[in-house]
């Protein structure tokens, strides 16, 4: 007989002894809904891939994007906002700031562009806001809001606002594709409208 002791990411021990197969799935399955339940912190790893059809070219810099926090200046720079209703707390692998960055970087230089520090064309900005909520049973949604910079010694600053608000099926195994998603669609749109302006 063995005695085997489980902890899950929550603190909470569980001693059992002898579990078949079927007792050690139950009982995992039940761990995750008993931690999800009780408002347990989720770490998503995201791996961002660029495919945006816009086509580029020249030298550019990528600057740190800021991620402004709410008003109450509490939430961390991983953590994703969310209603407060909702049961868990989701944060990201790696700063919100740094990911957006990364990808704005990813998706610039699958445009064509060669994006490298020291550059006298700079885009930079700052994300309003990263918002994932579950609506009603079924539903997740994610809200993106950024704000873009492109910084020209030719020319004047050039600014430009996106926002990105996708749902789907409530999935949580899918909420890093959903924010990855939003991501993409918001980086997409600062592409058009700056090519179309004439700043990249």
């Amino acid at each position: 007989m063995s005695n085997t002791l489980f902890r899950n990411t929550c603190g909470t021990r569980i001693q059992s002894h002898f579990f078949t197969t079927r007792q050690f799935l139950t009982g995992t399955a039940l761990l995750i809904v008993a931690c999800l339940s009780s408002g347990c912190p989720r770490v998503l790893h995201l791996n961002y891939q660029p495919s945006n059809s816009s086509k580029g070219s020249g030298t550019v810099q990528v600057a740190p994007f800021l991620y402004a926090s709410p008003p109450t200046g509490l939430i961390k720079q991983n953590a994703v906002e969310g209603n407060p209703h909702d049961v868990e707390a989701l944060y990201l692998s790696q700063d919100i700031g740094k990911v957006f960055t990364d990808a704005v970087s990813k998706e610039l230089a699958f445009s064509g562009y060669n994006v490298r520090p020291g550059e006298a064309r700079i885009v930079s900005g700052t994300i309003e806001q990263f918002f994932l909520e579950y609506v009603a049973a079924a539903e997740q949604r994610f809200e993106l809001l950024a704000t873009f910079t492109v910084t020209r010694t030719d020319k004047a600053d050039f600014t430009s606002t996106c926002r990105s608000n996708l749902k789907e099926p409530k999935d949580w195994m899918k909420s890093g594709s959903l924010i990855e998603r939003g991501m993409k669609d918001c980086i997409e749109q600062f592409i058009r409208t700056a090519q179309a302006a004439g700043v990249l």
